[in-house]
């Protein structure tokens, strides 16, 4: 009898841990939205938040952020406006990150008649990664599950993006010139006839 009350307990436990990690991970947690048949994340803009500093914190180039959402490169998004974030090269993860990167996980949520390898081919992952990093026995999910499909480089912090490179000149300079530390060219004509 006291092993039926425990049994029962644990179990309880176990389905309330479930169901706060679940609704934890919908509520927090970044989605794979298709986007001109490509994957891009949703983000709600915050107060404050700017298209570089959005940029800067999924770690996608600004010029591509704005392209893939209509915007000018020097706009202000509203707070609340929903940008969508490419993935690419540059900031989608394929397999874990290693410690010392950041990065997290993005999930999708399975839609009618979508099987894991559809959803593997869109998230340019092999099938078995997402059966493994989800604990799935086959490839035939749920309607509405979701599934952990990958991780985006993502730093909670404004990073420094790429800016216009200065422009350097070679002005007053010969090719085959070479100072080799001398202050001016006279000095370097003294020091050749010594």
């Amino acid at each position: 009898m006291r092993t039926a009350i425990l049994s029962k307990s644990f179990l309880t436990i176990l389905f309330c841990f479930v169901l706060t990690v679940s609704f934890a991970r919908s509520s927090d947690s970044l989605f794979a939205v298709s986007l001109n048949n490509k994957w891009a994340l949703a983000h709600h803009v915050k107060a404050g938040e700017t298209l570089f500093s959005i940029a800067g914190k999924y770690h996608v180039p600004p010029a591509v952020l704005a392209d893939a959402n209509n915007v000018a490169l020097q706009s202000v998004p509203a707070a609340g406006k929903t940008l969508y974030i490419p993935l690419g090269a540059f900031n989608h993860l394929t397999a874990a990150p290693s410690v010392d990167r950041q990065a997290i996980p993005f999930y999708y949520k399975v839609s009618v008649g979508e099987d894991l390898s559809d959803i593997a081919r869109m998230a340019g992952v092999m099938q078995k990664n997402i059966q493994e990093w989800n604990g799935l026995a086959d490839n035939d999910p749920d309607v509405g599950t979701t599934l952990k499909v990958g991780w985006v480089q993502f730093s909670g912090q404004e990073k420094p993006v790429a800016t216009t490179p200065v422009k350097t000149t070679n002005a007053g300079k010969r090719s085959g010139d070479d100072t080799r530390g001398y202050k001016s060219n006279a000095d370097r004509r003294r020091s050749s006839r010594i």
